[in-house]
């Protein structure tokens, strides 16, 4: 009889497959780098355990991550700490950002929503905005903090919510510091589109 473990994994498959398939996770992988030869870590188990690792009373750490991802392969499968820690690279954050613009893409598809009114002009509303983050201090020298007379980390997350889709239309990170300006980068995605943002964007416009 399968335990209790196995069958709520076997769940989140199925409903996992619903927004990415198991290839495009895979191929997410090789694309970015993430996985080249090696087979010591496996992209759609190392993803699950990402997913599955902040949806607990936890502190997320590296150590309940590896614990988690050990549980989720074969005993012969498993992987030491320090392997598990190598591949939280450069790589891996391309890795993750490509699955998530799969499924971003993915919700878009098929959306057959209309605007109401004076936004029948329209193709869709777009809404930027940007919120900061805190991260672990160790990411300080690549994400400083600003305003703290500490020792800080902490990613500007910018986001382009789609009134159509109900849903983030792109995602991106920055450091902290990074003018918000420079977070939106005007181009021919914007025609037929209204895009609501605030003053602190400060776009300028050339013909």
């Amino acid at each position: 009889m399968p335990s209790k473990r196995s069958a709520n994994y076997s769940l989140f498959n199925k409903k996992l497959a619903n927004v990415a398939s198991f290839q495009e996770i895979a191929s997410a992988a090789v694309e970015s780098g993430f996985i080249i030869r090696s087979r010591k870590i496996f992209p759609i188990e190392f993803l699950f355990t990402l997913i599955f690792g902040f949806f607990s009373k936890e502190e997320p750490t590296l150590s309940k991550f590896h614990r988690l991802y050990n549980s989720l392969v074969d005993e012969k499968k498993q992987v030491v700490y320090s392997s598990f820690y190598e591949r939280f690279s450069n790589e891996a954050l391309i890795f993750i950002d490509k699955c998530l613009e799969n499924y971003i893409l993915k919700q878009m598809d098929g959306v057959n929503s209309d605007l109401k009114g004076y936004l029948r002009t329209f193709n869709d509303v777009l809404i930027k905005d940007n919120t900061i983050v805190r991260v672990h201090s160790y990411l300080a020298s690549k994400y400083p903090a600003t305003r703290t007379r500490r020792l800080a980390a902490g990613i500007k997350v910018s986001v382009l919510l789609s009134v159509v889709c109900n849903g983030p239309r792109s995602v991106k990170i920055f450091p902290e510091k990074t003018n918000d300006s420079k977070t939106l980068t005007i181009g021919s995605w914007v025609k037929d589109m209204l895009l609501l943002m605030d003053r602190g964007f400060s776009i300028r416009f050339f013909c």
